[in-house]
């Protein structure tokens, strides 16, 4: 809940000062509602405690779902959830004897979303990963060659960017003369992310070592949050899949493995 109430406040991809925004809208949020408790006639009162009610009843559902193990609380799936409290401190900030202070509140909330929102626009690690460039850094392959990247289900855009990736599974077995290993460096700091973003991503590097035997690295390139291995051998040699991701997994993730021939590039 305490990550629903930020994602509430400024949003799920918080930034790297994102609880002390949180805080400071909190705070806000607190003024607000002493303004409302102190100063509402009753017809400003009962539209605030229907707004409340409304709120508190959409978000109850999900959390007695939850205590019977059907855990749904998530920000996203609160959404919903955010109008009615949203009215709830429209009310408060504009009822008739809020003087000063109820515009001042609405002033400093604003502010306080310009302000996340230029954060997460120039913070590396909440944009989405650039899986063009990506694309780029492999460039067209000028043998067949075998690719092997970690992410899973992320990858998906790369599949799309790089040309005839064909996915090696489980047993295949292939002929090759080149493994190109591209990893990615998960940008620093901790922060709470939606999927999609960089720091969503795991960060997984390619080996300072050839993890193949008959294989060399022959470069090693970075490009943004990329970095990406070449390793060749003098002749194609069989590379079987299980083998690789076996000796590619690392910490627990396990990389996927395309084929990329020559011949089906335009």
């Amino acid at each position: 809940m305490l990550e629903v109430g930020r994602g509430f406040v400024v949003g799920v991809s918080a930034p790297r000062y994102g609880i002390h925004a949180a805080t400071v809208g909190l705070a806000l949020l607190l003024v607000a509602l002493g303004v409302l408790l102190r100063r509402a006639d009753p017809p400003e009162r009962h539209a605030a405690a229907l707004a409340a009610a409304v709120g508190a009843f959409s978000l109850a559902l999900p959390i007695s779902a939850a205590l019977v193990g059907l855990d749904y609380v998530l920000t996203r799936n609160l959404i919903v959830t955010w109008l009615p409290f949203v009215l709830l401190v429209a009310i408060a900030c504009s009822i008739r004897r809020a003087g000063r202070l109820g515009p001042a509140v609405v002033a400093s909330l604003a502010m306080l979303s310009l302000a996340t929102l230029g954060a997460v626009a120039t913070d590396e690690r909440l944009q989405r990963v650039d899986w063009r460039r990506a694309a780029a850094l492999l460039g067209k392959a000028p043998r067949d060659r075998v690719i092997v990247a970690w992410g899973e289900y992320r990858l998906a855009p790369l599949e799309d960017y790089a040309n005839a990736l064909e996915q090696l599974q489980k047993g295949r077995v292939v002929e090759v003369s080149e493994v190109d290993v591209l990893g990615f460096r998960r940008p620093a700091g901790r922060s709470s992310c939606w999927s999609g973003a960089a720091c969503n991503m795991s960060g997984t590097l390619p080996p300072e070592e050839a993890p193949l035997p008959g294989f060399t690295e022959a470069e090693r390139q970075r490009d943004g949050l990329f970095e990406l291995a070449r390793l060749r051998s003098a002749r194609p040699l069989r590379v079987a899949s299980d083998e690789l991701v076996k000796r590619l997994a690392q910490a627990g993730a396990q990389p996927r493995v395309w084929l990329q021939r020559t011949a089906r590039l335009p």
